[in-house]
């Protein structure tokens, strides 16, 4: 019996089981906390995922940054290096 139908029940005079009705409450209350703790499970999951993925990517950005720095200091020392070389060129 939904809570409607017992609200049509009493208006009518009909007794109404209110133990019954209590108890089923009580059953959709406790299925609700049920799914709510599942969906609770669920997000923290992918959002668990998420972050992984999320470290993965932030790993390899770091590992990039080291080469392009490492790049940009040999690239420095062969433009110095090539620098050098055209003032003692122009020296001599």
């Amino acid at each position: 019996m939904t809570m409607q139908q017992a609200e049509v029940k009493a208006k009518a005079g009909s007794p109404t089981d209110l133990a019954a009705l209590d108890a089923k409450v009580a059953r959709n209350h406790d299925a609700v906390i049920e799914e709510i703790g599942s969906l609770r499970a669920e997000i923290n999951d992918r959002f668990g995922a998420v972050d992984d993925r999320l470290s993965a990517i932030d790993d390899r950005l770091a590992a990039m940054d080291d080469r392009f720095a490492d790049v940009g200091w040999k690239l420095d020392r062969i433009l110095t290096a090539l620098g050098d070389a055209g003032e003692a060129e122009v020296d001599r």
